[in-house]
């Protein structure tokens, strides 16, 4: 059975600037991002849904400054955010968001900042 609105609940998710995830400028940007039921753990069908995803500038967010491809969904509940490169745009800490879609209702599923550094070789 697809996925019913009310059961997603948004994730707030910053991406970039740990130990463990440093994004550099130029770098290939990937995570598979798994949304589960919290009742049964079984994958959330996302079967009929469509993904995008953009980072906006932190000064103007009406400026789009990076665009994710996003693939997936379906009944294994998993989503692939990709962004290659990371555009210098992208260096600093913006706000993202990554939104679902079938056609007539929207849903936020992940929603945070995107930080990256610049890169030095070039």
């Amino acid at each position: 059975m697809p996925v019913v609105i009310e059961q997603v609940t948004t994730a707030i998710v910053d991406l970039g600037n740990t130990t463990n995830d440093l994004l550099v400028e130029g770098d290939r940007f990937e995570r598979d991002v798994s949304f589960t039921d919290d009742s049964d753990g079984s994958a959330i069908n996302f079967t009929g849904w469509t993904a995008t995803g953009v980072i906006k500038d932190a000064d103007d967010t009406a400026t789009t400054i990076g665009t994710f491809t996003i693939t997936g969904g379906g009944t294994s509940g998993i989503w692939n955010i990709v962004l290659d490169p990371i555009p210098a745009a992208c260096v600093g800490r913006n706000p993202y968001d990554i939104q679902i879609t079938d056609g007539g209702s929207v849903k936020t599923l992940m929603r945070g900042k995107f930080e990256a550094v610049g890169q030095f070789t070039t």
